[in-house]
């Protein structure tokens, strides 16, 4: 609910877009340090577990976000926040996958996740609208706070989902990380999977910080940017509904030219035509969007086992947190000075390495099973 009106809601508090870009990379920073930690309980502990202390800490975070009484109040909120996201970014899809593989329905798993994930983002983009217009008659904490509440609320149902595997054996921490390195070594695959997706996320991240300033600049009110977060999310869900007819129509090497080279195609048409074109640059990230996650979740899923998915998933987590604990502040002080140069500064630090990832990556070690098709 609170996803159309964060920034502006900080940007009304007097913090400025260097800040912000300051606060969010200690929040890339802290989910750097909790993510494989992250990983590791998820792979020795029930996933569902996971999945409920998520929804606890992302709650209260959103909650105390909303009393920016002053940077370190902020920052405080940002932390636990990154710390719940941590666990949910190890929790959910590798539990779908864990109980699709038990119930020997893994290969659905595209179409399956696709329907989920495309019916949270519609979900989102009516709780944006929904937002967007309680902070447009009232003011832009109320959304926030509804929405701590709300995420609070969810952490009772993954108590009432069953558990997706077996018990494992539990190894010492460090055992793991011994353990996942050499799987990485043994399968080139995963390294280039887990690169595509962790710079994309990247990507997509920064470009969350930017894309209301943008909307805002080209005249949008927060209403307005409420419909319009709607339209995105629609169409991030179409995406992600679609995903296992792109998987089986434009097979392994297909799909990683596809998301690899969208991302450098939107930004040059928010440069180029900002007033013409931005909105659906804006529109052609989110539908990126909607079909990067589920597909580069999917492929990294089939190769890791169930006994250390949590923590090879986490990986791809501190890729893009690397990423992000610099990019976020320069972005952000780039934005201070030009939005324009702000948006423009993604091609070399994002979009084009990116690219060059996706490139590498057809030419690379393939597995038949991780793409249906090898084209």
């Amino acid at each position: 609910m609170f996803s159309p009106v964060w920034i502006l809601f900080l940007l009304e508090h007097h913090f400025t877009m260097s800040e912000i870009g300051l606060i969010d990379a200690i929040y890339w920073l802290a989910m750097f340090i909790f993510q494989i930690p992250a990983g590791y309980l998820s792979d020795r502990y029930p996933r569902t577990y996971m999945m409920c202390l998520s929804s606890v800490l992302v709650g209260i975070g959103a909650i105390v976000f909303a009393f920016p009484v002053s940077f370190s109040v902020v920052v405080l909120s940002y932390i636990i926040w990154a710390c719940g996201i941590a666990f949910k970014n190890v929790g959910d899809a590798a539990w779908l996958f864990d109980y699709m593989h038990m119930k020997g329905m893994e290969k659905d798993f595209t179409k399956i996740y696709g329907v989920g994930w495309g019916l949270s983002e519609v979900a989102i983009g009516v709780s944006a609208l929904v937002g967007g217009y309680i902070g447009s008659i009232t003011n832009l904490q109320l959304p926030i706070l509804i929405s701590g509440f709300l995420i609070l609320f969810s952490a009772v149902f993954p108590l009432a989902m069953p558990c997706s595997r077996k018990p494992v054996e539990k190894k010492d921490f460090i055992t793991e990380l011994k353990t996942s390195a050499s799987m990485l070594r043994q399968k080139k695959i995963l390294y280039i999977l887990l690169l595509i997706a962790g710079i994309y996320f990247a990507f997509d991240s920064v470009f969350i910080i930017l894309k209301q300033p943008f909307l805002y600049k080209i005249g949008l009110n927060v209403h307005q940017i409420g419909l319009v977060y709607l339209i995105f999310t629609f169409i991030g869900a179409l995406g992600s509904v679609s995903i296992h007819k792109i998987d089986r129509i434009l097979g392994y090497r297909g799909v990683l030219l596809l998301v690899t080279l969208l991302p450098l195609l939107s930004i040059l048409m928010l440069l180029l035509a900002p007033q013409i074109l931005g909105i659906a640059g804006v529109v052609l990230v989110s539908f990126t969007t909607g079909i990067t996650v589920p597909l580069m979740v999917y492929y990294i899923n089939l190769e890791v086992g169930s006994e250390r998915r949590g923590l090879i998933m986490s990986y791809m987590s501190v890729i893009y947190t690397g990423i992000l604990i610099p990019a976020t502040p320069f972005v952000g002080y780039l934005a201070d000075i030009s939005l324009t140069l702000a948006i423009f500064a993604l091609l070399p630090m994002l979009c084009i390495p990116l690219l060059a990832s996706g490139i590498i990556g057809c030419f690379g070690p393939l597995r038949k099973k991780a793409g249906g098709n090898v084209r």
